[in-house]
C-alpha cells in the first residue's frame, strides 16, 4: 500500500481531531463484538502498539477498545497510511532565490541568479 505524504503540522492536526472525536465518542475504532461481548479491533485498526495490551477477556471485555481510543494508538494508526515530510527542498531553494532577487533589485542593475551555496 502506498503512503500519502503529509506535512508534520497537518499530520498532527489530523491526529488531534481524530483523538478528540474518539475521546468524545463521536468516532469509534473499527472492530467487532463477539459472543462473549468482547471487542476486537479489525485488521485495519490493529497496530504494533496493540500487541502490548491485554487481550479481551470476560473480566476485561473492552481492554483493546479503550486502548484504540488513546492518542498513541491514533497516531500509530495514521502513521500506517501517511508519511511525514519536512519542508520540500525545492521550496527552500525557491526561498533562497527570492531572497537573492530582493537584494539584487535594490542595487538597480540586471543580475543573473545562479544556485549558490547559501546555508540556512
Amino acid at each position: 500500500m502506498r503512503k500519502v505524504k503529509i506535512r508534520k503540522e497537518e499530520f498532527e492536526e489530523k491526529v488531534k481531531k481524530e483523538y478528540a472525536a474518539r475521546k468524545k465518542r463521536k468516532s469509534h475504532p473499527d472492530g467487532i463484538f463477539e459472543k462473549g461481548n468482547r471487542w476486537f479491533p479489525s485488521d485495519d485498526e490493529k497496530c504494533d502498539c496493540c500487541k502490548e495490551i491485554r487481550w479481551p477477556s470476560w473480566n476485561y471485555p473492552f481492554s483493546l477498545m479503550v486502548h484504540c481510543r488513546t492518542k498513541k494508538h491514533v497516531r500509530n494508526l495514521f502513521l500506517k497510511d501517511h508519511e511525514i515530510v519536512e519542508e520540500d527542498a525545492q521550496k527552500k531553494e525557491f526561498g533562497k532565490k527570492v531572497f537573492l532577487a530582493s537584494i539584487c533589485t535594490s542595487i538597480k542593475r540586471p543580475v543573473v541568479l545562479y544556485p549558490t551555496g547559501l546555508e540556512d
